[in-house]
């Protein structure tokens, strides 16, 4: 079991939603690693569980940054796995997405390679 301790950020230093928000994303970061713990126990169910609300908080939070796109696309792939091309496809368009208005060059070949994983999906 995995027990989440989510520090409170000083008020002095910040208005209540920017901490709040802050709070929120150290989560999704934690989320994102117990993934990684549990993909390495072979439990990828509760990876992909981890995996998908580490995505939904950082959707809700209005988050498009390099993190998400990257969180999305290890979910992306996730779903290639489980031959899930319905939603392999929507994390990969999503992830190609937020790429495309902050590294149109595509310079960690990320979109390249979620391209090549679902053309070779049945």
């Amino acid at each position: 079991f995995f027990f989440l301790m989510i520090r409170r950020p000083p008020r002095s230093t910040q208005s209540r939603s920017s901490a709040a928000s802050d709070v929120y994303k150290r989560q999704a970061q934690a989320l994102s690693q117990i993934a990684s713990v549990h993909k390495l126990m072979k439990n990828d169910e509760m990876a992909l569980k981890c995996l998908e609300e580490c995505v939904n908080i950082r959707v809700t939070l209005g988050e498009k940054d390099k993190q998400t796109a990257m969180y999305m696309a290890n979910l992306a792939t996730f779903y290639v796995k489980k031959n899930n091309k319905p939603k392999a496809t929507l994390y990969t368009t999503q992830a190609k997405e937020i790429l495309a208005t902050i590294d149109p060059s595509d310079s960690t070949g990320l979109v390249a390679s979620l391209t090549e994983h679902l053309s070779k999906m049945k």
